[in-house]
């Protein structure tokens, strides 16, 4: 089950004025006027980091230092990873993963970043991040990043979107160490 306890005091003032979410609700802000609420917007958010990303090592990451009002109160994991892409367009399959489960947070989806394993290239499992999102009662799987590695002439085919646990198992793997 996929729950989490509620933000202390401190932790939702830190969040308030998180850069990373400052990122992300200009985003928002765009879907939220172009796009109707349902899975139109889960869509939208989710073409956002693969049109708007390039894959590669994460940058920045310690850039919070200078954006945040307490430079000494580092980000949590998530936010941290959601960095690169929200505020520099590149980053890694965690960082796309992170960056997407902070935007359908924002425009209020219990989503969730889900670490675990992936087929790679070369035909073995390798360490991966996707994120998962809860829409009429059930959760779905979506991979912004792979779904950025089969796009063929820029043309998304949302292979990875809104998938069941069933569907995703053909190659990746969660909970599991």
């Amino acid at each position: 089950s996929f729950s989490e306890a509620s933000p202390s005091p401190e932790e939702s003032l830190q969040e308030e004025s998180n850069c990373v979410l400052e990122a992300a609700r200009a985003v928002v802000e765009q879907i939220e006027r172009e796009h109707p609420p349902g899975i139109e917007r889960i869509c939208a958010a989710y073409e956002y980091l693969i049109v708007n990303t390039v894959f590669g090592p994460p940058v920045g990451l310690d850039a919070w230092r200078y954006r945040e009002p307490v430079p000494d109160a580092p980000l949590d994991y998530l936010h941290n990873r959601a960095l690169s892409p929200l505020l520099f367009g590149v980053g890694s399959c965690e960082d796309y993963a992170a960056a997407l489960t902070v935007l359908l947070r924002e425009l209020g989806y219990e989503a969730e970043y889900l670490p675990g394993l992936t087929i790679s290239v070369y035909g073995g499992f390798v360490d991966h991040a996707w994120t998962m999102v809860r829409l009429d009662g059930r959760w779905y799987h979506l991979d912004p990043q792979l779904e950025q590695n089969v796009m063929r002439g820029g043309t998304i085919t949302y292979r990875y979107f809104l998938k069941s646990d069933e569907t995703m198992m053909a190659d990746h793997r969660w909970g599991e160490s």
